[in-house]
Formats: C-alpha cells, structure tokens, sequence
C-alpha cells in the first residue's frame, strides 16, 4: 500500500494497489454485490497469504464493507435495512455459539466529536451480563450475556487500551471481544457512508498516524472482530481530490490536518445508534418491539 495513503479501509488499500499496478495482488481475493432495496454496495477484501498482508498492509483475514450514502442522510428506512444486513452480515463473519459471553468495547474519546462513535454505540447496547439468573421467564434462552465500556483513550487515563481490556478480561474471561471504533478514510464519498467489519481486530489510531498496541485475537487471546465507520479523512485528501495536478510535496506541510463534517454530532449519534441497533439484532433473539421496551 502507498504510503501516501492515510486510511483504515482495507477496500481503499486495495484500490490504491489497482492504482498503482493494475491486477490483483498475490494473496488477495474480492468481490462485491448490491443488496437490497435501497442498493448497498457489499465488498469483502480476504488477505490470504504473508504475500497479501505485505502488499495491503492490513493483516489476514476478511474485511467486508457496507457503502451506503443514506447511512449520512437521516432516512429511517434505510437504517432499517442496514442495521439488518450488519446483522447479518456480522453472523456470517464472526459466527456465535449460543451461550459465547461477548464484551463489546467502544474504542476513542468521547469528548471528540469524530472519534465518539465507539463510546456512543456503547450507550446503546442492551447488556445482559449483570441479569444472569433473574431473567424473566419469557426471556430465557433469548438473551446472550453481554457487556461493554468505552475505556476513553490513553491521553485521558495514562494506560493502554490493550492493558486495560486485558485486565477486564482477565476477570470476566469472555469468549468473544467485539471492537467499535471511528475510522480514517482516503476518500471523501466514504465518510459517514461505509461500515468495515472484521475479523482481525484494529491497530487503534493507524489510519491517522497515531498507532496504539493492537487490539487481537493473539493480543486478547480470543476472536475479536471490529466495527468502524470512517469519521475523518486527511486535507490533503481533499486537495488533491479537488485539484489532481497538486503536487504532493507542496502538501507535506498539512500531512496531520484532519477533517471531519460540520454536522458530525448528529451524524455520529445517529450511526451510533445504527450500530447499536445491528449489535443487539446480532446478539440477542429479540423483535424490534421488544428491544424498544428493554432500551428505552
């Protein structure tokens, strides 16, 4: 992958590959299909071989992509759909057995606009782990045990994110870690319009140049899968995106700008809420009514 190219989408990775030597690479397969009524576009992008992990720069395993403009756009309908197919599409991917315990990590800093979604999702979830033994009757083998947090980020607590779920897990020994968390793009059209799922787990802070301890199966010691949406992308991005001819030297001096959209607090309440309504659909054997009288 260029280095050039500042994005945690392994589908951007390899199309900035296509770019730059056309044929796929050794070691990558992929395909794509359009989805429902209001036309998703689904990409997975499998890293097969040491060959592929060098050439995207994302480590194997499968990574799989929902685009959709209306994720941005408040249509209700649409999110509807969406949350549906990130169901199941994530039981697919990242298949449970029926009592698997599950912790779900809302990764970023909730004082941040664009790097909220993780901790957003968090609030929610319908988590179960505390009701073990007092579910009512009508309830019984419906529910999964879940729990979750947001643990901030290093800046705010001085410890590593790794450290922390460590810990937690240490206790709690979970049988599967879900990850949440806000994404870099290299392509405006992808803001706030793409949903990544995979089963590798997240370096948090790649994208942007920040790199925190992975987040892994090998890392965690049991299957981790990631969740992101990408909130930001690099100006320079957007510079060349505009005015192709720019030189890239002449950019060097905005390589850590990034930007986000104006209406980014309402966008990442609402693509929260969007990940939030796939999770519980993925996790527990509940109707949209129900969940409705359990959350809210």
């Amino acid at each position: 992958m260029s280095e050039s190219m500042h994005t945690d989408l392994a589908l951007e990775a390899r199309e900035a590959l296509l770019n730059a030597s056309p044929g796929e690479a050794d070691g990558i397969l992929f395909e794509e299909e359009r989805v429902g009524s209001f036309h998703t576009l689904v990409s997975t992008v499998r890293v097969l071989t040491p060959a592929g992990e060098q050439a995207v720069g994302k480590p194997r395993g499968t990574y799989i992509t929902l685009e959709n403009p209306l994720l941005r756009q408040n249509v209700l309908d649409a999110h509807e759909e969406i949350s549906s197919l990130l169901s199941e599409t994530l039981a697919r991917l990242f298949p449970l057995k029926k009592k698997d315990r599950v912790l779900i990590v809302g990764l970023g800093n909730e004082d941040v606009t664009a790097d909220a979604l993780g901790p957003l999702c968090v609030s929610g979830l319908l988590v179960t782990r505390h009701l073990s033994g007092i579910l009512p009757q009508e309830l019984e083998g419906r529910l999964r045990s879940v729990c979750a947090l947001a643990p901030g980020v290093m800046g705010q607590t001085g410890i590593e994110t790794l450290e922390i779920i460590q810990g937690i897990q240490q206790k709690i020994r979970s049988d599967a870690i879900i990850l949440i968390d806000a994404l870099a793009a290299g392509n405006t059209r992808r803001i706030n319009a793409t949903i990544q799922l995979t089963d590798t787990g997240v370096c948090p802070g790649s994208g942007i140049g920040n790199r925190r301890q992975t987040l892994s199966p090998k890392t965690l010691g049991v299957p981790v899968a990631a969740i992101g949406i990408p909130t930001v992308v690099d100006a320079r991005t957007i510079i060349l995106e505009a005015v192709p001819e720019a030189s890239r030297e002449s950019l060097s001096a905005i390589d850590s700008l990034y930007v986000t959209p104006k209406d980014m607090d309402a966008v990442a309440k609402r693509l929260a809420r969007i990940l939030a309504d796939g999770l519980n659909r993925y996790l527990h054997d509940l109707s949209s009514e129900e969940f409705r009288s359990y959350l809210y």
